[in-house]
């Protein structure tokens, strides 16, 4: 199977709320257009942030990368970068302050 063209980068921290909301929301918009990939990048979430991934990628091409965390929201973003796979990279927040409908613009 080839590479997913899209690496969609969420750095998360106890965000299990907003991602049932936001990876559906990722996958509507980006489907119809490419392949992709999700990766969480989560410093070590104490919330069901797990569990919310392991369920989301049953339906969903996801991949959660549990991090110590260590510097900041940058070093998940790198951290990110470096595991992608994707030919392009999105990073996005998980609190839908950045529209996923807006990704295949990018």
């Amino acid at each position: 199977m080839p590479p997913p063209k899209v690496s969609i980068i969420i750095p998360t921290l106890n965000e299990a709320e907003n991602l049932p909301r936001l990876v559906p929301r990722i996958a509507a918009a980006i489907s119809p257009v490419t392949s992709f990939e999700i990766l969480i990048l989560d410093d070590s979430s104490r919330d069901q942030t797990s569990q919310v991934c392991a369920t989301l990628a049953r339906r969903y091409p996801l991949r959660l990368i549990t991090r110590q965390p260590a510097n900041g929201l940058a070093g998940a973003v790198l951290d990110g970068l470096y595991q992608a796979v994707g030919d392009y990279l999105v990073v996005m927040n998980a609190d839908l302050q950045h529209p996923p409908e807006s990704s295949p613009d990018l």
